[in-house]
């Protein structure tokens, strides 16, 4: 029998707690989940206190969005209204690259930023390829005019191995406008049997927009 393991980079979704905009309320945000790839979606929850603390209800903010390389305007994208605790959530929040989001009520009130990272999706399989030989092949989907460069890196470890014990890099080539495939045939010890874990890693491309670039891959990975 034959294991398998996705795997990748964890995404990291970082959040900031506002400051106070002015006397008559403060905001703050945070951009769920910490895992979005292209494709799938962000959720914003924050809340709105008065000067002293207490909750704000029915307050009309909006959200809004600055994309990478996050020197330009901020844009509203949604609307919400706070309950009566003060909170409000947004859902449904599709990213194509990685964006800073704030939330600013009516009265000029602002929160603090909240970056999302947006990874390139990615699909993750292998096949027999004679042998002790496996193929492991990772694809990505990105928006149509961001360029991967970062090698993909494969991890496999026995069949009931908690961390790999090898490491295969390889070089991340472009198929087609967004579509990007890396893929390589591995011999496996033949001590495996033919049982095994595999998974994956991507880095990020320098300028891609997508990604944290404070991430990076490690030597081994813990199945």
């Amino acid at each position: 029998m034959i294991g398998r393991r996705f795997g990748a980079i964890a995404l990291v979704v970082a959040a900031s707690l506002a400051a106070p905009g002015v006397a008559l309320g403060a905001l703050d945000v945070a951009v769920q989940p910490n895992e979005a790839r292209f494709g799938d979606t962000h959720h914003a929850t924050g809340r709105m206190t008065d000067a002293g603390g207490a909750p704000m209800a029915g307050r009309r903010i909006a959200l809004q969005k600055r994309d990478f390389p996050f020197t330009g305007e901020f844009r509203t994208i949604g609307h919400a209204t706070s309950d009566a605790s003060g909170a409000l959530a947004f859902s449904g929040i599709r990213l194509s690259r990685n964006a800073d989001l704030r939330v600013m009520a009516f009265d000029g009130t602002t929160s603090g930023i909240a970056r999302a990272f947006t990874y390139p999706a990615f699909d993750l399989t292998y096949r027999p390829a004679g042998g002790d030989r496996i193929r492991v092949t990772q694809t990505y989907r990105t928006p149509r005019d961001v360029r991967l460069t970062a090698p993909t890196l494969f991890y496999l470890g026995k069949g009931n191995a908690k961390v790999s014990t090898k490491r295969v890099q390889v070089k991340t080539r472009r198929i087609a406008k967004g579509r990007f495939q890396a893929t390589k045939t591995i011999r496996l010890p033949k001590s495996w049997k033919g049982r095994f874990k595999y998974a994956s890693c991507f880095g990020y491309t320098q300028d891609s927009g997508m990604g944290d670039p404070a991430r990076g891959c490690a030597k081994t990975f813990a199945f």
